[in-house]
């Protein structure tokens, strides 16, 4: 079986394309976009699977944690120490699943630790493609910050 290589920078243009990524400030540590332009994964071909009724083309890849974190732009040293401790204690790599539908767009989104596997993965699933969603500002008592993620317990 011949296997097919799709590098991050591909997965890049799908996320910005489809909205990924994050545009707070210090949000990049959760920005599978700004993860996979750091780490330059190579992810491999890994199948087809319908979801939603569309036939999708599947990619995986698994990368050492230390590796993603390290390649995360503008993290402090503390912020990424911060960052690895906590992505450790799902395991010491990161597997990344993205599927790909026939105009390589990204439909789904999901990644997860070796130490829980798949079930207890984050998955996300994208909706929509080529439309435009209305989108309504929230009230100021709505919203929040990133950096108060630090305040949830663990």
């Amino acid at each position: 079986m011949r296997r097919a290589a799709v590098t991050s920078a591909v997965l890049v243009a799908g996320l910005t394309a489809c909205g990924g990524g994050a545009s707070a400030p210090g949000a990049d540590e959760l920005d599978p976009k700004a993860a996979l332009t750091a780490a330059a994964l190579v992810m491999q071909k890994a199948g087809t699977e319908t979801v939603d009724g569309v036939r999708l083309t599947r990619y995986r890849a698994v990368e050492e944690i230390a590796t993603v974190a390290a390649g995360i732009p503008g993290l402090s040293p503390e912020r990424r120490t911060a960052l690895e401790r906590a992505m450790v204690r799902g395991g010491r790599t990161l597997t990344v699943d993205f599927w790909l539908n026939a105009g390589q767009e990204l439909v789904q989104y999901r990644e997860f630790g070796e130490k829980n596997g798949a079930q207890q993965s984050v998955t996300v699933t994208y909706s929509g493609l080529g439309t435009v969603p209305k989108v309504e500002t929230p009230a100021a008592g709505e919203l929040g910050s990133v950096f108060d993620l630090d305040d949830v317990p663990n």
